[in-house]
């Protein structure tokens, strides 16, 4: 005869909040749900910070960190909050989704892009300043500068992930693994930078931030789900990254006349959003792009399951 005893034993409370036994929807909502609460702390963390430490100041103007008079000063600080940022997001969301924390620190550095002005305003000051070509340079610096944090926090949760994953034994799980991964960077690249230059066709701030955060999107997105690599993963923060980098060279190359305040070429629009856009938006595009891809919450909490140590029974 079962007890009212034995039945809790087998349907304890605590399974409730353990994401390995919440039905999928429950789990995707609340995803998401904790996901957008990391993010909106993380989000606030960087505007006040902004405000304090008078990171990118006046507001609304010079948006470039490397122009900045305390410049060292200001990326020492972008650092630190960058890794509060990623504990914050990791403890919050973390049990739901293991990239959360990197996501949450893109989306809280966005408050520091919004604090700056447009492109237009760091090609004319450097207009002023008699080195027009040379800020295209201290532009590409300043976006591996920003990256450096983020790429190596990127690597090591995707090392992490990887790790937890269970080893692939059917020849269907291995069609994962069958892609070449230089194929799935190149694929991301190309379909990042080709939507970059359809979204980004001014430097208007919010056109340009959402540009990059939907080109990132779309081409991890696409790289993921047509030319797979479980290995591409570990990579993607690169396309962000070198789509940037690009379109700051080609602009050195290009550059002709500042007095409209853009770039010139067949694709300045690539050079229409600054480093900290491509470092925040195009950090959390790429992260969200993946997830829609390829990887889900449901596989994240089985991960986190199996490595959670199962409960005894009660021996009487």
């Amino acid at each position: 005869m079962t007890t009212s005893t034995d039945t809790m034993d087998d349907h304890p409370a605590s399974t409730e909040s353990d994401p390995a036994h919440t039905p999928f929807v429950t789990r995707y909502r609340r995803t998401q749900l904790v996901v957008a609460i990391a993010s909106v702390l993380c989000f606030m963390m960087f505007w006040c910070a902004g405000n304090f430490l008078h990171i990118l100041s006046p507001r609304g103007f010079e948006a470039s960190i490397l122009r900045q008079r305390y410049w060292p000063l200001d990326i020492l600080a972008i650092y630190v909050l960058l890794g509060a940022a990623v504990a914050i997001g990791t403890v919050v969301a973390g049990r739901w989704w293991f990239f959360a924390g990197l996501f949450a620190a893109g989306i809280g550095l966005m408050a520091l892009s919004i604090r700056g002005g447009p492109m237009r305003y760091v090609l004319f000051e450097s207009a002023t300043d008699g080195s027009p070509r040379a800020v295209f340079l201290s532009l590409a610096i300043e976006q591996c500068l920003l990256f450096l944090p983020l790429a190596l926090t990127w690597v090591f949760f995707s090392r992490r992930y990887a790790a937890a994953l269970p080893p692939l034994e059917t020849a269907d799980d291995k069609k994962e693994s069958t892609g070449s991964l230089p194929m799935t960077l190149l694929m991301q690249f190309v379909a990042t930078g080709a939507l970059l230059l359809l979204l980004a066709p001014t430097d208007a701030k919010k056109q340009v931030l959402v540009g990059v955060f939907v080109a990132c999107f779309g081409g991890a997105a696409l790289a993921e789900s047509i030319v797979p690599d479980r290995k591409a993963a570990a990579w993607f923060w690169v396309s962000p990254l070198a789509v940037g980098v690009l379109g700051y060279v080609l602009a050195f190359v290009n550059a002709t006349d500042f007095t409209t305040g853009t770039a010139a070429g067949m694709f300045a629009k690539l050079a229409h959003p600054l480093p900290l856009d491509y470092a925040s938006a195009g950090i959390a595009g790429a992260l969200l792009g993946y997830w829609s891809g390829a990887e889900r919450p449901e596989l994240s909490t089985s991960i986190l399951a199996s490595m959670t140590p199962k409960r005894e029974p009660n021996s009487g």
